[in-house]
């Protein structure tokens, strides 16, 4: 019997011997990205347990304290929580006061990281801190005042984050140190300053927030790498952690965290009020406008029971004479439309239009409003819910133009509160329609060659794959420029970008406006050409067309050829990302037989 506990107890010592062999096996080889931790970083892991990172609030997208709970958000941070993740470190995150003190935490050791440490491309590293690898390259761009000229200026004032690498050492330029973008653009507004620079996605973010009708954007031919600072006390195994977990980021990822982490959440009322005063202001202006009317509707209805609305029609006169374009009246009992103002004779409309409800339902109406849209604004007009309308009118010149409608509705006790009449006028808003429409632009197109860049493809490509559309016969092609690294190495990058602005220049001669031409990234190149399966032999002679153009090729007067490997498929029966990765294969493939040719799958 004891023979019998003796040999259960030591099989049970081997597979318990066993199991923890294993499991320290399996922590060993887990690692980032599927590889495996080095035994220096699995002895950091375990002895350091806790990661300290210094984050700054108000850089959105990037880094900032969620208003309401004081939580980190941003990318960078999305960043961090992966790293986090996959390591199992812990991240205590200690709020810095601005950008240079969390670059001067990291540089002394309060902490092991600085979310943001912005290096210019192909500039030195100033700081006293090791770089991880970028995790965003953008394009940079100034903001200025729309009543500043800078065009016959000789000096002018530029904001710029304090401890932010200067991006121009121009003598005309005088710099003057803020905290933080927020800063920036309220010396701005407030006239200490003439223009700031920024990155494009800290730009877009905060133009956004504040609804900036008064700023001009300038995008700038430079780009800027946003990298983590890394205490040299720790960069000898924390840099190459961190940098696997940036180089296991794709660029759907870190889209996605930008645009989510471009909002603001939690604003203060004194942020609302010093982000929106003109719009505040015009609220007022209208809550004390109705107020009026409401008083004046009241005692007449008091005093003589009456369903007059001249004081309305009054106060919109002239309000369409002064700070519209036309005033805008409707009669909901009639339904006659009446357009009045001196300035109503712009539009293409006729100034009084009977039976409104069925001019609304023409195809060649000269406003773009519908009937659904029209009565929900009689309807949200007398449940308060809404007091304008963006939409879009004909002039008498033919072109259309962008509007808003600021609009009441009234009515009375003796009409059992249905609505009588809608009253209103008409503002210009082309200005900030096309003002939106340019900063939408900026983060869809390769500031570079011109094209769309990966997410604008993306985007247009999106638009192409509605239901019902044939795609079968679309293609798509990856085109590789041959030895690019060469340019860059032997002539400098700006004989790169001479190279990538020719390549631009010759898709968008060669290739029809309707394909979708894009810069992927770095020198590769991707074309959604739509129903090529037609005419394969044309899309094969625009192919080489392209590469003999890019053959000619020069950079300051001397030749400069480049080559170029090309690789495509037909979409077929197969899905866009099947067809993507196969015309990626049939790139390799000409790239493995030696460069410089063609390949496109048409089965």
């Amino acid at each position: 019997m004891n023979r019998k506990i003796y040999d259960t107890i030591k099989i049970l010592s081997v597979w318990t011997a066993l199991v923890v062999l294993l499991a320290g096996n399996i922590t060993y080889a887990h690692g980032i990205a599927g590889e495996a931790f080095t035994p220096e970083e699995q002895d950091y892991i375990t002895r350091k347990k806790t990661v300290k990172a210094a984050v700054i609030d108000d850089w959105q997208p990037i880094s900032s304290l969620d208003g309401k709970y004081g939580a980190p958000r941003g990318l960078a941070v999305d960043i961090i929580r992966r790293f986090e993740k996959e390591t199992g470190l812990t991240v205590e995150y200690i709020e810095a006061n601005d950008y240079m003190h969390a670059i001067k935490m990291a540089e002394n050791g309060q902490a092991d990281i600085a979310v943001l440490a912005a290096v210019y491309s192909d500039e030195q590293n100033t700081y006293q801190l090791e770089l991880s690898d970028a995790y965003l390259e953008s394009g940079m761009m100034m903001l200025r005042s729309k009543n500043t000229d800078l065009s016959d200026a000789a000096k002018y004032t530029v904001a710029e984050i304090e401890g932010y690498p200067i991006l121009s050492q121009n003598p005309s330029i005088i710099h003057k140190p803020f905290h933080t973008p927020a800063e920036c653009l309220a010396a701005i507004r407030a006239g200490q300053v003439d223009a700031m620079y920024c990155d494009i996605y800290t730009g877009l973010s905060y133009t956004q927030r504040y609804t900036n009708r008064e700023l001009v954007s300038i995008p700038i031919n430079v780009s800027v790498q946003l990298r983590f600072g890394i205490c040299t006390n720790e960069s000898a195994v924390l840099k190459p952690l961190l940098n696997q977990t940036i180089a296991g980021i794709n660029r759907n990822d870190i889209n996605e965290s930008l645009a989510y982490n471009r909002t603001i959440s939690g604003k203060s009322l004194g942020d609302f009020v010093y982000s929106y005063p003109f719009e505040i202001i015009c609220v007022l202006i209208t809550i004390s406008v109705l107020t009026i009317m409401s008083i004046v509707i009241y005692m007449r209805i008091k005093n003589r029971q009456s369903v007059s609305i001249q004081g309305y029609a009054a106060s919109y006169q002239m309000f369409a004479d002064t700070v519209g374009e036309a005033g805008f009246k409707y009669d909901y009992m009639t339904d006659k439309l009446s357009l009045f103002g001196k300035s109503a004779n712009k539009l293409a409309m006729p100034s009084e239009i009977s039976n409104f409800s069925a001019y609304l339902e023409r195809p060649d109406k000269e406003i773009s409003l519908t009937n659904q849209q029209f009565e929900k604004m009689l309807s949200d007009g007398l449940e308060q819910k809404a007091y304008d309308v963006e939409l879009t009118c004909k002039l008498n010149n033919g072109k259309w133009q962008h509007f808003r409608l600021t609009f009441s509705v009234v009515s009375t006790a003796e009409s059992y509160h249905r609505p009588i009449s809608l009253l209103g006028f008409l503002t210009n808003a082309e200005k900030a329609y096309q003002e939106k429409e340019q900063l939408i632009k900026l983060g869809m197109y390769d500031n570079i060659t011109g094209l769309y860049n990966r997410a604008g493809a993306e985007s247009e490509i999106k638009k192409r794959l509605t239901p019902g559309t044939d795609i079968t016969n679309d293609l798509l092609l990856m085109i590789d420029v041959d030895h690019f690294k060469h340019f860059n190495d032997v002539y400098g990058h700006q004989c790169g970008d001479a190279v990538l602005k020719c390549m631009g220049y010759h898709l968008k001669r060669i290739f029809y406006k309707e394909d979708i031409l894009c810069r992927w990234g770095g020198d590769e190149f991707m074309l959604y050409i739509i129903n090529a399966a037609e005419n394969m032999e044309s899309i094969e002679q625009k192919c080489e067309a392209l590469q003999t153009a890019m053959k000619e090729c020069s950079y300051e007067n001397a030749s400069l050829p480049a080559t170029l490997s090309i690789g495509g498929a037909i979409i077929g029966s197969r899905s866009v990302e099947e067809t993507f990765q196969l015309a990626d294969k049939a790139l390799y493939t000409v790239k493995e037989q030696g460069r410089d040719a063609i390949q496109i799958i048409t089965e």
